[in-house]
């Protein structure tokens, strides 16, 4: 701001004013008022009769969840693990299957190469002369 002789006019700020204003304590003041009525909600809403027979039914339920959680988890590792076998077991079928192709294929060329190749000549060996037979004496 100037004045009218064109000279800055300063205006002295009060001591501690910031330009925070004042938003940041009105919030934290509605976050300590909701916890309070939270811990006063908590604090009424116990229930001071529970007996020793509420605390073991409790437990029971507690004991058999965790039994069927147990189950479940033992199940769902039973199930993976079949999986996996018989993905295994897939694999080593789909492996002896392309074994088989491939010696099937094998002996069709072995079987072609024999049907096609001349016969092999058969080794003549000479028998020796027969002896003969002695005189008969008379």
């Amino acid at each position: 701001m100037t004045n009218s002789s064109g000279d800055p006019v300063h205006t002295p700020h009060a001591a501690g004013q910031g330009s925070g204003g004042s938003g940041p304590w009105v919030i934290a003041g509605l976050v300590a008022v909701v916890a309070i009525i939270a811990v006063a909600f908590m604090v009424i809403g116990r229930d001071k009769d529970a007996t020793s027979e509420d605390l073991r039914t409790v437990a029971e339920q507690s004991r058999l969840q965790g039994l069927v959680e147990g189950a479940q988890a033992g199940a769902d590792s039973a199930t993976l693990s079949a999986q996996m076998a018989g993905d295994r077991v897939a694999a080593e079928a789909r492996s002896a299957a392309q074994d088989a192709r491939n010696a099937a294929q094998d002996a069709r060329e072995d079987a072609a190469r024999s049907i096609s190749a001349p016969p092999a000549p058969l080794p003549v060996t000479p028998e020796p002369a027969p002896e003969p037979a002695p005189p008969i004496p008379q």
